[in-house]
């Protein structure tokens, strides 16, 4: 993953073989683009195999969400 107009750092995943076994060391936000919907962006990455996930976050303007291999990441609200 990188910046649509190839600038920047390169953010890679990689499957790893076995199931999560211990907390995460990197939590990813992820903030969509100025004029881009978080609710279809959610719902998309929810088509995508993610589960909403509850880290007894409240109520709060982003979403919690988990890959298909139990990492957590979160959709936020643009300000």
């Amino acid at each position: 993953m990188r910046d649509a107009r190839g600038v920047g750092p390169y953010i890679e995943f990689l499957r790893k073989p076995g199931g999560k076994t211990v907390p995460d060391r990197v939590h990813i936000d992820l903030v969509p683009d100025p004029g881009d919907d978080k609710a279809a962006e959610v719902a998309r990455l929810r088509a995508l195999g993610a589960t909403d996930l509850d880290v007894g976050q409240g109520d709060v303007p982003w979403t919690c969400l988990a890959d298909p291999e139990g990492h957590e990441f979160c959709v936020l609200a643009r300000s």
